[in-house]
């Protein structure tokens, strides 16, 4: 499996075509801070372009930088090999399938308990271990050229939640 990292520009690059949030595939909430924000089960749209914009669900807007802007986040996406895709996708086999899926997730759980920080002070000089992050993950077995590809977007967005 290979993971390719990408800066999250805005919902709008997210809205387009639909690719995310419509139903080309299964999405999901995950992560300690989705849970503490009442985010579960499917990813709705408009839930998942608040969070991506830096709103709560509460309707709290996150600060922004001194100079007005904010890093929105990061989406990972991980991509299973063609070998893995073929045999589940066009061989029929449904258990490669989920394996990926619950790979993907439980290396997303072991992120969040060892790597997940916030930063504060001057700078962003001081960091602490969180243990929480705010997670849409999205399932895919097309690629946008559509060939078969089974992958996951990890859309993590850049908040600590309560």
């Amino acid at each position: 499996m290979t993971v390719s990292p990408a800066s999250v520009s805005g919902a709008e690059y997210y809205a387009h075509d639909g690719y995310y949030t419509i139903d080309e595939g299964p999405s999901e909430w995950m992560g300690e801070g989705a849970q503490r924000l009442g985010l579960e089960g499917r990813v709705k749209a408009d839930q998942f372009a608040q969070i991506i914009d830096g709103v709560l669900p509460d309707g709290t807007e996150l600060a922004r930088g001194a100079d007005g802007t904010r890093n929105n986040g990061t989406d990972l996406t991980f991509s299973a090999p063609k070998s893995v895709s073929l045999v589940g996708l066009i061989g029929g086999d449904k258990r490669v399938i989920e394996a990926h899926r619950n790979a993907v997730r439980e290396t997303m759980i072991w992120a969040e308990e060892k790597l997940a920080l916030a930063r504060s002070g001057a700078g962003g000089a001081e960091r602490e271990l969180t243990g929480n992050l705010v997670q849409a993950h999205f399932h895919h077995d097309l690629s946008r050229a559509l060939d078969p590809q089974v992958h996951t977007h990890c859309v993590v967005a850049n908040m600590n939640s309560p």
